[in-house]
């Protein structure tokens, strides 16, 4: 049975309209996504789950001020360092420095040796024009393992990564 199979039986199933949108989101098929996640958002609004998969709906297609809101949610009950760093790119994107830098922050501090939040805080360093943090952050992400490439983008030119 696939997740299809499940809602056609069960439209309110709330396991399948979650990994359906999910995988959808992820696969570039935008509209089952919203579908699944704003069946899911009614059914069941404030499950983590719910919040999660909303965060990464709106924040995978710009939508980050109504993504924001569910990333805090979600952080206030299980505040893992992908979630500080998604909010935080949210916030770096919508040029709010300022609640970037709290957000990296809080997250390095539980976090040191994360690389998204390292990455995350060259970006902000970058958009504060104090290169040379910029580049220390961009390299000890690096070191942690994130995508070299990605990292060095953020140097090649100021558009938003």
């Amino acid at each position: 049975e696939t997740f299809s199979d499940v809602i056609a039986l069960d439209s309110l199933d709330a396991e399948a309209r979650y990994y359906r949108g999910i995988m959808a989101l992820y696969a570039g098929r935008g509209d089952v996504a919203e579908d699944d996640l704003s069946v899911l958002k009614r059914i069941d609004p404030h499950s983590h789950r719910t919040e999660s998969a909303l965060a990464t709906l709106y924040a995978l297609t710009g939508r980050n001020k109504e993504a924001i809101p569910y990333y805090q949610s979600v952080i206030a009950r299980e505040p893992a360092p992908e979630f500080y760093a998604a909010l935080a790119g949210c916030f770096l994107r919508l040029e709010n420095l300022s609640e970037a830098a709290a957000v990296i922050a809080d997250g390095l501090r539980q976090y040191p040796s994360d690389p998204e939040l390292h990455y995350y805080r060259a970006w902000l360093n970058r958009d504060r024009y104090r290169l040379d943090d910029a580049r220390a952050d961009a390299r000890r992400a690096i070191e942690l393992g994130a995508n070299p490439a990605r990292v060095n983008a953020l140097f090649a030119s100021k558009t938003k990564p």
